[in-house]
C-alpha cells in the first residue's frame, strides 16, 4: 500500500506544480462549446446516442461517463466538460513524471520536463476546452507508464494492458500508441503466456465499454455507424482522399506543430535532441530510448496517413514522447550551460504564449457562437428560419427555440417566416424554397486562428421575403 504522507513528502514539488497548473486552468476555462464535437459531447451528457451523433462514432462512452460524474456535481454541461479537461490535464503530469524519472533516473530533469509539458500551448489550451483530447491523453500516459513498468512486473503489465483497453473508451485515437507499446514490451519479454494473458486483459478493458455501447445502440446499427465513420475518414481525412497529398500533409503537420506547440518549444527541443542523438547514437539500443521513439512513431504514422489535419489538437498525442526524448537529451547534456539556458528560455516563453492564449480562450466569443448571439438579439424565433452548416450544432444547443435545418441533411417542405438566416452562401441556390427571398443583411464574425483553428470566420446571410 502507498503511504500517502510519505508520497506527499517525497513528491511535494511535483504536487505543487500540479496544483498550480490546475488553478491556472480553472481560472481560464472556456465558457463556450465552441467546437462542433464539444456540443455533441454536451448533448450526450443528457442523451447518449450514436444514431443522433451524440457523440459521433466511435462513441467516447467512458469520456461521457466521466463528464456525467462531473456534471452531477456542477449542473452545467460546459463547466463539467471543461473542468474534466482541466483536472485530467493537470493530473497528466503525475504518471508522466514517474515515467520520465524511471527513464532518466533524474528527478530534477523530470520536474523540468513536466513544467515544459504543462505550459506547452496545446496542452494548456485543450485543458480549458470541452473536448476529449486531454482525458484521452491522461489515460494513454497512465497506460504507457504501467506498460513500461510491465517489463519487469507481470502484474503491472496486465494492469497496463487492461487500462489500455479502457483508454480506448475515452478516446479511440490512442489505439496505435497502446498497441505498439504493448507489443514492444511483450517482444522484450519473449513469453507466449504473457502475450496471451496481456491480450485477454486488453480485450477485457475494451469490452467494459464496448458491450454497453453495443447494447444501447444495437449491433447492426453500431456496425453500420462504424463503417460510415471509417468511410468518412478514408474519403475526407486520409491520404487516400482526393483532396490530399503526402507533401501537403507534411506541410499541414508542420503548421499544426507550430501552432499547437509554438516555435519556443520546437526549436530548443529539436536543437538539443538532435545534438544528443548525434553524440549518443549508440543509445538506440537502449530500451528507455526505444520506448519513447516507438511511442512517437506509433502516432506519427497514422497522423501522417490517416487522421484529420484540420486542428492542432490532433498533434497533441506527440507531446508526451517528445517531452520524454527532450528529457533524455537534457539529462545527458545538463552540464552544458547552453542547455540550461535553452531550457529556461523555453519555459519562460512557452508560459507567456500559453497564458495569453488561455486568457483569449476565456474572454473571446468564438466565431461559431457570435452568430447565435446576433440572431437572438435581432430576430424572434417566430419570424426566422435557420439553414445552418458550420454552426448547426451551436444553434441547436444555444438556441433550441429557433427552427433550425442542417443544410446537408434535412430540408423543410415550406417556409412561413419573414426572414431566413444561413451561414452558407450556397444555401440560396440550393433550395428552391428560397427563390422568393432577397438578401437583407450580411455579418462577418472573426476570431484568431490559433485560438479557433477549425472555424475562425463565420459569415451570416439574412434574407427577407419579397
Amino acid at each position: 500500500m502507498i503511504n500517502i504522507k510519505s508520497f506527499i513528502k517525497k513528491n511535494r514539488v511535483l504536487l505543487l506544480i500540479i496544483i498550480l497548473a490546475l488553478l491556472l486552468r480553472l481560472c481560464f476555462l472556456s465558457p463556450w462549446l465552441e467546437d462542433w464535437d464539444s456540443v455533441q459531447f454536451a448533448l450526450a451528457l443528457k442523451d447518449f446516442s450514436l444514431i443522433k451523433q451524440q457523440p459521433h462514432s466511435p462513441g467516447y462512452p467512458l469520456y461521457i461517463f466521466l463528464g456525467r460524474i462531473f456534471n452531477f456535481f456542477l449542473h452545467n454541461d460546459t463547466l463539467a466538460l471543461t473542468s474534466l479537461s482541466a483536472v485530467l490535464g493537470s493530473l497528466c503530469a503525475l504518471p508522466l513524471y514517474f515515467l520520465i524519472t524511471d527513464i532518466t533516473k533524474n528527478k530534477k530533469i523530470a520536474l523540468i520536463a513536466i513544467v515544459i509539458f504543462l505550459v506547452t500551448p496545446a496542452q494548456w489550451s485543450l485543458s480549458e476546452a470541452a473536448l476529449s483530447n486531454i482525458p484521452g491523453m491522461f489515460f494513454s500516459i497512465c497506460s504507457a507508464y504501467l506498460i513500461f513498468k510491465g517489463r519487469k512486473s507481470l502484474k503491472l503489465l496486465y494492469w497496463g494492458s487492461f487500462l489500455s483497453g479502457i483508454s480506448l473508451g475515452v478516446r479511440f485515437a490512442e489505439y496505435s500508441t497502446v498497441i505498439v507499446l504493448l507489443g514492444l514490451v511483450l517482444y522484450i519479454r519473449k513469453k507466449i503466456p504473457d502475450l496471451i494473458k496481456s491480450a485477454i486483459c486488453f480485450t477485457t478493458g475494451i469490452l467494459v465499454w464496448l458491450i454497453p455501447m453495443v447494447l444501447v445502440t444495437g449491433l447492426g446499427t453500431f456496425i453500420s455507424l462504424y463503417k460510415n465513420q471509417a468511410g468518412y475518414i478514408v474519403n475526407h481525412d486520409s491520404l487516400l482522399s482526393q483532396n490530399s497529398s503526402l507533401i501537403e500533409r507534411l506541410i499541414r503537420i508542420k503548421w499544426l506543430l507550430t501552432t499547437g506547440y509554438s516555435l519556443y518549444f520546437l526549436i530548443p527541443v529539436l536543437i538539443i535532441t538532435i545534438y544528443f542523438f548525434r553524440k549518443k547514437i549508440i543509445l538506440f539500443k537502449n530500451i528507455n530510448l526505444l520506448f519513447a521513439l516507438f511511442w512517437l512513431i506509433s502516432y506519427s504514422i497514422p497522423l501522417l496517413f490517416i487522421y484529420n489535419l484540420e486542428v492542432p489538437r490532433h498533434v497533441l498525442p506527440l507531446l508526451p514522447p517528445l517531452v520524454i526524448l527532450f528529457a533524455i537529451a537534457v539529462g545527458s547534456l545538463w552540464e552544458w550551460k547552453l542547455v540550461k539556458l535553452f531550457t529556461a528560455i523555453t519555459i519562460i516563453f512557452l508560459f507567456s504564449v500559453s497564458l495569453r492564449e488561455a486568457k483569449l480562450i476565456h474572454t473571446l466569443t468564438p466565431p461559431t457562437i457570435s452568430p447565435i448571439l446576433y440572431v437572438k438579439d435581432n430576430l424572434k424565433p417566430s419570424e426566422v428560419t435557420l439553414f445552418t452548416s458550420f454552426t448547426y450544432r451551436q444553434f441547436q444547443y444555444y438556441a433550441p427555440e429557433y427552427l433550425n435545418y442542417w443544410v446537408d441533411v434535412n430540408t423543410p417542405q415550406t417556409i412561413n417566416t419573414k426572414f431566413v438566416v444561413t451561414d452558407y452562401i450556397g444555401t440560396k441556390t440550393k433550395f428552391a424554397l428560397l427563390n422568393n427571398y432577397q438578401m437583407f443583411d450580411t455579418k462577418e464574425f472573426v476570431g484568431p486562428q490559433e485560438i479557433f483553428p477549425r472555424v475562425s470566420k463565420i459569415n451570416i446571410f439574412t434574407y427577407q421575403a419579397e
